[in-house]
């Protein structure tokens, strides 16, 4: 049996009425860890490949609004050039297609969210219940021994924020998900990461979170400074097929790709 980590990214902002969504992907450890430490674990080093194949370098961490906005460590001023933004773009979408992940994505319609319920609850909240719904559905699986969550600590309120919304779900459950004790002794952590002891499957969910939101909302996926990126899509079709959809004859919006709430 396997032991799995699923690693969350959000973008947008729970708070106000702009747009939010979380991403979890969702890979083996064995692919992502490595028990023996001298040994670079597969995932890092497929990763640390890329990074030097477009960038010539490896010493940095990726986060994809960065690159697109031109920030620091992706400026011209840090030694990054068009030739090297061009060939990230490029070779993005066959390089996420190589990796065995599976993807749950939420999208939260915060408007909705407001003006149809009295009293709308929380957007990590809700957010959430359907990330854990579609893991849950994941770990029930005989093959799954355990496993854990991982996300990128940021700051105090943040880090209270997931882990209150995480622990509303985990302990009581929702009105269409029972989480039994079966599936509490499977999950067993969960972990916040600081930069210093970042994990490249931080990276990979931060690759994919904004690609998906776009698409999401209808739009092109990427929204490129420096170099045009086009108007077809080329990452979503290629990694369409890593979006979990639960059991067979469902459909990744029903399980994956969700948009929530639905009225």
């Amino acid at each position: 049996m396997g032991k799995y980590t699923m690693f969350i990214d959000e973008t947008g902002t729970a708070n106000g009425k702009d747009f939010f969504g979380v991403v979890g992907v969702i890979f083996e450890d064995k692919f992502a860890y490595n028990e023996d430490k001298t040994i670079t674990p597969p995932l890092k080093q497929k990763l640390d490949q890329f990074k030097i194949d477009c960038f010539e370098k490896k010493d940095f961490i990726f986060h994809l609004e960065g690159i697109t906005n031109n920030k620091k460590p992706f400026r011209s001023v840090d030694g990054v050039t068009r030739r090297h933004l061009l060939k990230f773009y490029n070779d993005l979408p066959s390089f996420l297609q190589g990796l065995d992940f599976k993807i749950i994505f939420v999208s939260v319609d915060k408007e909705t969210l407001n003006n149809y319920f009295a009293s709308p609850k929380d957007p990590y909240v809700v957010a959430m219940a359907h990330i854990m719904k579609s893991f849950i559905s994941f770990i029930k699986s005989p093959l799954v021994d355990s496993a854990r969550i991982v996300f990128e600590s940021r700051d105090d309120k943040h880090d209270f924020q997931i882990q209150k919304a995480f622990f509303d779900v985990f302990n009581s459950g929702t009105v269409h998900l029972e989480i039994t004790d079966e599936i509490r002794n499977k999950v067993r952590g969960l972990v916040f990461l600081d930069k210093e002891n970042y994990h490249p499957g931080l990276e990979i969910a931060d690759l994919l979170c904004n690609p998906l939101s776009r698409v999401k909302r209808e739009l092109v996926e990427l929204n490129t400074k420096r170099v045009k990126y086009g108007e077809i899509n080329k990452i979503f079709p290629l990694i369409e097929p890593k979006i979990y959809i639960g059991k067979n004859g469902h459909t990744n919006t029903q399980w994956g790709f969700k948009k929530v709430p639905v009225i």
